[in-house]
């Protein structure tokens, strides 16, 4: 029998809007009323035979193909994990036990399979990848020594259960010689109580611990960048790796307690992630620094708030060409600590990492998060290492930023003469002015103008005349010295000024048109008098600049350059790309505690390593996938074009208005 059709109550006639205001889901949006259950049951056809009995289900799933079990078993060995466990774990026995009945290297291949199948990372798949889903051959080949699942079922619960358990102390067994914690985990108990069971580990064994952890994870996301075609790899090396640096927020299965509760957490080594600022929770600050007003004091929102640890990954990226991807976006390097505690020391540890791996420095652009570190924590380390930092700034550091002994200002990263007008220094800053212009062509009128000024800014920049370069990047000792001079200073001046009476002589240079003319600016020199005498700058042809000098702030890249920001774009939309395969839920769901139902900070990182691994194993399968071959035989996807609301703008990093549409002038040469 067909459905019934039934003349039902009338649908809600929705209001006509409101004549020159736009429609609203209140007065379009479908509101279909419910009829009564008689009129319901009416549309419903015969009801289903309820004397059938159907089968007993059955979910067990088919075996692996031996050559994907093969593949994760080879994925292992390359990394040298299990290895790296077992010899671990030799060092520290004092007598030889019995033989695992799952080996090292069986469960983390049935990690990284379960994984690469779309699984959960939850100990019941992972031992049914184990002892359920692979051949007789893979079993001998893994030498797993647990039997198979029994024919009776009266048996099955108890072989479950022992199975769980040989699956949990094999994974517990990878994480004991790598874990930094010294917290009891997986009850809630006073911290009282926590301070008599804690692990009596050494400041020196627990950061020996941290960084076995950190080459732990981060050896998963080499063998994951090994998959890469050997000609895509050498390409980036020839062409200088990039990277961005970025914090997120690994969720914990577990619920958070405040900073101040007399209770712990059940998962003690998470903090509160806030999505703003340094991330940190603003309760948790130094004694004697705590807010004095409950205005001062953030209400923890869900919108805002995320128990769990921070995870700050380096993204390898590649920006040799403006047109084309040579490489995809991958996860290169992380690991995870308190939100907001450290941030500085997390980023250096990935630099460290990559370096002893064998890769290159290059630039790394980073948010304001890091822009907001020591110098001596963050900026100066990095630089010693090579690293060229692509830096953001927040709104209150726009403008001058310092000034250096010899006169010279620090402009938003880049050493400027102190000549120049003050219309030009507040020029980046006057961004923020366009989004009171309602009218589009003032607006970008507006717009060009500022733009025009962030390029006159050029002329008033200190040139490099030389550079010496001493110590070594790869030990973290590299120095350099720059000797700086002023556009009006040296054999071919670019500007006029009276201080510098060599440059006052004649340049005449042929225009695009054929005149020949000297079109150099005249500096006007009085600005930087202080009592009839000129600052060093001014007075030197020279000046020498250290790593230390404005290193907060300090950029190779002049700021809001066209280079500067399409690089500074590039790598962080490389990264939030990056971010995006990680925690769609319907790929990785690295966001989702429920598919990595462990605590613990080792739990959660090797959790995460995994993850990020098959992030990165997914952007390369996808690159290979959608890639054309140059004239010379590389690989490259083509780069879509951003449109719309994700257009360039041609405005400095931060600035630009959200939908802003493009302007040509920089955006056209970014």
């Amino acid at each position: 029998m067909g459905l019934k059709a039934q003349r039902g109550p009338k649908a809600k006639v929705q209001p006509e809007p409101v004549e020159g205001k736009a429609r609203t889901a209140r007065d379009t949006r479908q509101e279909l009323p419910i009829p009564g259950m008689d009129v319901i049951r009416s549309h419903y056809p015969e009801r289903v035979d309820p004397t059938i009995t159907l089968t007993h289900p059955d979910r067990s799933k088919a075996n692996f193909p031996d050559r994907r079990v093969e593949a994760s078993i080879d994925f292992i060995e390359h990394s040298g994990t299990a290895g790296f466990i077992t010899t671990r774990r030799d060092a520290r026995k004092i007598k030889k036990g019995r033989p695992a009945k799952i080996s090292n290297l069986a469960i983390l291949m049935a990690m990284h399979l379960t994984v690469a199948d779309g699984g959960p990372l939850l100990l019941t798949v992972i031992r049914e990848t184990l002892l359920e889903r692979l051949s007789p051959t893979m079993r001998a080949m893994l030498d797993i020594k647990f039997p198979t699942r029994p024919a009776n079922v009266a048996d099955q619960n108890r072989w479950e259960e022992a199975a769980d358990a040989s699956v949990r102390r094999a994974f517990h067994r990878i994480l004991d010689s790598i874990d930094p914690s010294t917290m009891p985990k997986n009850r809630k108990r006073s911290w009282d109580e926590m301070a008599i069971l804690k692990k009596d580990l050494s400041i020196a064994d627990q950061q020996e611990r941290s960084a076995a952890l950190d080459w732990f994870g981060n050896q998963l996301l080499e063998a994951a960048y090994q998959q890469l075609p050997q000609s895509v790899r050498d390409r980036l090396a020839a062409k200088g790796h990039a990277y961005a640096i970025d914090a997120t927020v690994i969720e914990a299965f577990a619920r958070g307690r405040g900073i101040d509760s007399e209770t712990a957490s059940s998962d003690p080594d998470t903090g509160w992630y806030v999505r703003e600022g340094d991330h940190r929770d603003p309760q948790d600050v130094p004694r004697g620094q705590e807010p004095t007003t409950r205005d001062l004091k953030f209400k923890r929102t869900s919108s805002k708030y995320i128990s769990g640890r921070e995870a700050h990954l380096l993204t390898l990226a590649d920006i040799s060409h403006a047109d084309r991807l040579y490489a995809p976006h991958i996860p290169f390097a992380f690991n995870t600590g308190v939100p907001g505690v450290a941030p500085a020391g997390a980023a250096l540890s990935t630099f460290a990492n990559i370096l002893h791996r064998g890769h290159q420095p290059g630039p790394v652009a980073g948010d304001i998060l890091y822009t907001n570190q020591a110098a001596a924590k963050y900026q100066i380390p990095a630089r010693r290492a090579g690293f060229d930092l692509v830096l953001g700034y927040g709104v209150n550091q726009l403008g001058v930023q310092g000034s250096h002994a010899s006169g010279m200002k620090m402009l938003e990263g880049t050493y400027v003469a102190p000549c120049i007008p003050d219309h030009l220094i507040d020029a980046v800053k006057d961004y923020a002015l366009l989004k009171d212009i309602t009218d589009d062509d003032e607006r970008h009128a507006k717009h060009r103008e500022i733009n025009e000024r962030v390029k006159a800014r050029l002329e008033y920049k200190m040139r490099t005349k030389d550079t010496t370069k001493t110590g070594d990047p790869a030990n973290g000792t590299a120095d350099i010295k720059e000797r700086l001079t002023c556009p009006a200073a040296g054999a071919n001046p670019t500007a006029i000024c009276a201080l510098k009476p060599k440059s006052k002589t004649p340049r005449p240079i042929r225009q695009a048109d054929g005149t020949v003319v000297d079109l150099r600016r005249t500096i006007q020199h009085t600005k930087v008098l202080t009592n009839g005498h000129a600052p060093k700058v001014c007075t030197q042809e020279t000046v020498t600049v250290t790593i230390e000098d404005g290193a907060k702030f300090r950029q190779s890249m002049s700021f809001a350059s066209p280079k500067q920001i399409s690089t500074y774009n590039r790598l962080r939309q490389g990264t939030e790309g990056v971010h995006g395969t990680a925690k769609d839920e319907a790929k990785i769901a690295l966001a989702n505690p429920g598919r990595r139902r462990v605590r613990g900070w080792a739990a959660m990182q090797v959790f995460t390593a995994f993850l990020l691994a098959e992030t990165a194993t997914q952007r390369i399968i996808t690159f290979i996938k959608n890639a054309v071959t140059d004239n010379e035989g590389h690989l490259y996807v083509p780069r879509r074009e951003r449109t719309g609301e994700h257009g360039p703008t041609g405005a400095p990093p931060g600035t630009a208005l959200p939908g802003a549409p493009p302007i040509p002038d920089l955006a056209e040469a970014a």
